[in-house]
């Protein structure tokens, strides 16, 4: 198996993990997330079945914590972790690790880390160190949280998009996360999809990307927009009661029928159905897997997006297409960041 060439089954219908993956003790997952992170052990062995099985084996240890905001001490709590796990519970033969920012696969430093004050430092090759004898691998979260729902669905080909607070998302081709020539690719939520629209976020310099359009802090940034324009309706005044207006009041004004949360949910579906067709076309997945905190208002946007998108994407290809919820729930990431671990996704 080639550096970073991550296969999810091997002969089909097999265990999810390569034949280089630990066959005993315990595989650590960590999800770093922005303000929480969330880890946990999972026997070697049963991380082989999942495809299997389709479904998530029972971790023996799951925890959560805050996130540091600083690299060091991240470092310390991971090690801290995996040595607790190893007094607990067995030996660790690999720890995986989903990460928020791109992950040079050569080099394993982080890359446009938002949340957590990284730099320059190579954090597997730090891992290694503090964790002698342990495999390590690193990648970005959205990467492992697809990896993760490949596997629990048996499915070599899918794509994820996470529609939260922001728009991520990995795509598993080939039984193979694609990653980019230098690991730092697929930014599903990057994705340019209206010249005309709103700047987009954070680092990126680019306008109207399906993260500026179909994310929760894009709708609110909607809301309070028209909330300022008509400050007598339902909308203005949950602006005006509140200071904000978020999604969630947003979706109940809207399954309540006012009008401008209606346009609002429409007009994000129409967004959607652009980017998904863009997605179908360019990745031909048989599954596009929707995932993240605005699943629950799916009722409000998902018919009208799929509809646009079927007008849109190319029919030879829509037509093979399934869009569903995801599966893998919210033990994706750390059962994704295992699953990594367990195929021998070590780089060197």
């Amino acid at each position: 198996m080639a550096s970073g060439d991550v296969r999810l089954s091997e002969r089909g219908g097999e265990a999810a993990a390569a034949e280089e993956g630990p066959a005993s003790g315990f595989v650590v997952g960590i999800d770093v997330g922005g303000t929480k992170i969330a880890a946990a052990a999972y026997p070697a062995a049963e991380l082989r079945t999942v495809a299997e099985l389709r479904q998530a084996p029972s971790p023996r240890l799951a925890e959560r914590w805050e996130t540091p905001d600083d690299a060091e001490a991240l470092l310390d709590l991971m090690s801290e972790l995996v040595e607790r796990v190893a007094r607990q519970c067995g030996p660790v033969s690999a720890l995986g690790v989903g990460f928020p920012g791109g992950i040079e696969q050569a080099t394993g430093r982080a890359v446009g880390a938002v949340n957590i004050r990284v730099g320059d430092l190579p954090l597997r090759a730090e891992l290694e160190r503090r964790l002698p004898g342990c495999r390590v691998a690193i990648d970005n979260d959205a990467n492992v949280a697809a990896f993760a729902e490949a596997a629990v669905r048996d499915c070599s080909e899918l794509l994820l998009l996470t529609l939260g607070t922001g728009v991520g998302g990995g795509v598993v081709s080939g039984g193979r996360l694609l990653r980019g020539a230098d690991g730092l690719g697929a930014e599903l939520g990057h994705f340019p999809i209206r010249a005309d629209g709103p700047p987009c976020p954070g680092r990126c310099p680019n306008y109207g990307c399906v993260e500026a359009l179909c994310s929760g802090q894009a709708l609110e940034r909607d809301a309070q927009q028209l909330a300022e324009a008509h400050p007598d309706g339902q909308i203005g005044r949950l602006l005006a009661a509140h200071g904000r207006v978020s999604a969630r009041e947003l979706a109940a004004a809207a399954r309540a029928g006012d009008a401008d949360a209606l346009w609002l949910f429409e007009r994000f579906a129409r967004d959607l159905g652009i980017a998904l067709a863009g997605y179908a076309n360019v990745f031909q997945p048989r599954v596009i897997a929707l995932g993240g905190g605005l699943g629950s208002a799916h009722d409000l946007f998902l018919p009208r997006a799929l509809e646009e998108a079927r007008q849109r994407a190319l029919p030879h290809i829509w037509e093979r297409c399934a869009v569903e919820p995801a599966r893998a729930g919210e033990a994706a990431g750390t059962l994704g960041a295992a699953l990594l671990a367990a195929a021998g996704a070590i780089n060197p």
